[in-house]
């Protein structure tokens, strides 16, 4: 564990970045980068000019006449999308590559720390192609990616003094972008997920919300036209004082936005905690009833022991009084760490770089036989990546194809596919089940006298838990895995190949079985 980690929260909205140092004197948590605007700005006259973070998030209205603004960038990932700038097509990866790479020059600047390896918190809902273009794209901008984790495992590790005492606890998480929910159980060292949702709800729409409201003051009083018809640098001036308003409602009563020239007038607003409330309420009573839902999805609400409440917007007095009011009279705690709110998914993903510990398999990925038994490929908690090996199948029946069903331990059909096959009953299948580090799984099958026909399924999904003290390895596994050539390919057979694959005896066994 000793040495120095680092975990980067990775989000749509802001990315925070936290180094963990290890030594024999202790732990030492430094938050390198804090909520830094996952924007960049490229000029369009191809000169090569980048701005990044801060500098467009408060001038990003008035960039727009000049550069090519892109955010959002893990929604770009994994879709083939491209933006096209000075007559170029830019990839997901590239783009994305460009903000890690200016991201990793800005703590080089500030810091002095080069930033090399790195474990990635990531949305639950993260498709396998998003994770490994992320993968990609971190490792042209010179990171190594380590890991994987969910947002709400590492949010939740973050805060691990506040909360390991819970076992059932529903994390919130609210960012400038979007809303995240999840509900996690922890059952000895592992995190299994019961529910999750998410919604396109965030700091963002509030700051709008109340410039929105602050303008339409000065409209009356100025004959101003609407907010969007304000030049560029007048919307990126009162969305910068409204977010600033909003950050100090979350200690003071009261705040004044004092603007200096916007359109072209001085101005000086107060605005009360209650008047801020009531103007946000409606977005507050949707982030709870959001809540809610998952809580039912999840089937565990009378169970629920707390609300971890991390995000940027969770530190909004209108939400958390809200909560306390409603659960903490059913005894769900109400928890938030107010020095790590903004940085909780960072450092846990920090502390998961520094310890040994992986996902497993929380399903079966089996072979249903021709008899409906389950034939295992692998098995529930398996450490990920995990690898069945090639198993070995005989056919029943002399067939032109074999129907290959892939299910779980209830049955549950996960893939299908039919396998074109020579018909002779000596022929046989081997089957292939792999989980790799981007959480891909996948199935490959082939019949021994049409090696040349691989067939390749990957499954949409899987379940997943999170062991905190485990490290991953491939173990061996309980049922048969492919043999040499010269051995036997018949279940639990040690003999000598004779013929056809097959031993002396089990040859004739099979040849008698086929008459």
């Amino acid at each position: 564990m000793s040495g120095i980690h680092f975990g980067i929260d990775f989000g749509n909205t802001n990315t925070s970045v936290v180094q963990l140092t290890t030594d024999a004197k202790g732990t030492k948590y430094t938050v390198l980068a804090d909520s830094v605007p996952s924007l960049l700005a490229i000029r369009r006259n191809d000169s090569g000019d980048v701005l990044f973070g801060r500098q467009v998030k408060f001038r990003r209205q008035q960039l727009t006449e000049e550069y090519e603004i892109i955010s959002s960038f893990k929604s770009l990932l994994g879709t083939g999308a491209t933006k096209r700038i000075d007559g170029k097509e830019i990839s997901a990866i590239e783009l994305t590559a460009r903000l890690l790479h200016e991201l990793k020059d800005h703590i080089r600047q500030q810091t002095g720390m080069d930033i090399d390896n790195a474990t990635f918190s990531i949305p639950v809902d993260f498709t396998s192609r998003q994770r490994r273009e992320l993968r990609e794209a971190a490792g042209i901008a010179g990171i190594t990616v380590n890991s994987f984790v969910s947002e709400s495992t590492a949010a939740y590790v973050g805060c691990l003094d506040d909360i390991r005492h819970y076992s059932k606890v529903a994390v919130f998480d609210w960012g400038g972008g979007t809303l995240d929910i999840s509900v996690l159980e922890k059952v000895g060292t592992e995190l299994k997920e019961l529910a999750k949702r998410g919604q396109n709800l965030g700091g963002d729409d509030i700051d709008r919300i109340l410039a929105n409201k602050i303008h339409v003051g000065l409209a009356e009083k100025h004959g101003f036209g609407s907010f969007d018809s304000m030049p560029a640098r007048d919307r990126d001036y009162l969305l910068e004082r409204c977010e600033i308003a909003k950050i100090e409602l979350s200690e003071e009563d009261l705040t004044r936005l004092n603007l200096v020239s916007y359109g072209g007038v001085s101005s000086n607003k107060s605005l009360s905690i209650n008047e801020f409330r009531d103007l946000i309420i409606p977005e507050v009573k949707r982030a709870a009833q959001l809540l809610e839902e998952t809580l039912n999805l999840a089937g565990c609400y009378a169970q629920l022991d707390a609300i971890l409440m991390v995000g940027g917007s969770s530190n909004i007095r209108a939400i958390r009084q809200l909560f306390e009011m409603s659960f903490e009279p059913r005894n769900i705690h109400v928890v938030y760490s107010e020095k790590d709110v903004q940085v909780a998914a960072a450092k846990g993903a920090a502390w998961l770089d520094s310890v040994p510990s992986a996902y497993r398999l929380q399903q079966t990925i089996g072979v249903l036989m021709s008899d409906q038994v389950i034939h295992p490929l692998l098995d529930v908690g398996e450490t990920v990546p995990c690898d069945s090996g090639e198993v070995r199948f005989s056919l029943i029946e002399e067939s032109t194809s074999a129907n290959i069903i892939i299910v779980d331990k209830n049955g549950r059909r996960l893939c299908v596919d039919t396998l074109p096959v020579k018909g002779f009953l000596t022929e046989a299948i081997n089957i292939r089940a792999t989980v790799d580090e981007d959480l891909n799984a996948v199935i490959q099958m082939y019949s021994t006298h049409r090696p040349e026909d691989v067939r390749r399924q990957v499954l949409p999904s899987i379940e997943l838990s999170y062991d905190l003290e485990v490290k991953p390895e491939i173990k061996p596994m309980n049922f048969v895995r492919s043999k040499r050539d010269n051995i036997c390919s018949y279940r639990d057979c040690n003999g000598m190949v004779y013929r056809d694959g097959y031993c002396r005896y089990h040859f004739r066994y099979e040849k008698a079985a086929s008459k």
